[in-house]
């Protein structure tokens, strides 16, 4: 965390997008080295995809960011809370979320990756053999004391009031924390977890935001939509709902988060 810290400082000064992409990879190296110090080897991660008995969890994360969005942005569009960017329209909104879903994603992925490395390729295991209770939980909060810094800092997610924020995308972690780590664990592969993220990022945040007037970080209609809007954080702990209860009917186990 103290690393963590020094590097959001760097960002929050220069913006560098290569301190961005270290910042983002700090937990997968942080993995990294516990597993070369411990001998522990790399086996554990699970780079298999396992695709034709978990094409389920695959279509859910991959599919999960594209509800929350359309629920949470449609609310706020249609209640006034925020605008449409100018010369945006429904079907603009639509080509730009298919273009996130395709393109996006993979080049989301060089980045979630390496907070994927770390937090469910490392963290919810090691949790999950430990025998600690809701390792998913647990490492949600590890994930939010991950960005509070950025938060705090006023270039992530932050709006004009940065606690406020913090608290709200506390809740939107937790939503994404129980959804990665619950496909980590049930599925044996890595990947559902950093398709979600990388899934969320594309979609919410190269899609939604850029569609939507004031949708910035520090723009006042962050307190409805973004990482940190309430509207945001609602949808997501619904659609993670829905998704638990459809995912439990298809696997055999549920949730260990």
């Amino acid at each position: 965390m103290t690393a963590t810290a020094v590097i959001s400082t760097a960002v929050l000064r220069g913006g560098s997008v290569a301190l961005v992409l270290l910042l983002m990879w700090t937990p997968g190296l942080a993995s990294v080295v516990l597993r070369l110090a411990g001998r522990q080897g790399f086996a554990d991660v699970s780079f298999r995809f396992y695709l034709r008995r978990s094409w389920p969890w695959y279509l859910t994360v991959w599919l999960m960011p594209v509800a929350v969005g359309g629920l949470a942005y449609s609310a706020a569009w249609m209640t006034g809370m925020v605008d449409m960017a100018a010369g945006v329209g429904g079907a603009a909104v639509a080509r730009t979320v298919l273009g996130a879903l395709t393109v996006g994603v993979p080049l989301a992925a060089l980045t979630a990756l390496g907070e994927e490395l770390g937090w469910r390729g490392f963290l919810v295991p090691r949790l999950a053999q430990a025998g600690a209770p809701r390792p998913a939980l647990m490492t949600a909060v590890a994930w939010w004391l991950f960005h509070v810094p950025l938060i705090l800092g006023g270039v992530y997610a932050s709006g004009s009031r940065p606690w406020l924020h913090a608290l709200i995308f506390g809740i939107v972690i937790l939503s994404l924390s129980g959804l990665a780590g619950w496909s980590r664990l049930a599925t044996g592969s890595v990947w559902p977890a950093v398709l979600l993220h990388s899934s969320w990022n594309a979609v919410i945040q190269s899609a939604f935001d850029a569609s939507t007037a004031g949708a910035g970080p520090r723009a006042a209609g962050n307190l409805w939509v973004g990482e940190s809007g309430l509207f945001v954080a609602a949808a997501a702990l619904l659609v993670t709902g829905i998704a638990a209860l459809i995912l439990r009917r298809s696997t055999p186990a549920g949730p260990s988060s």
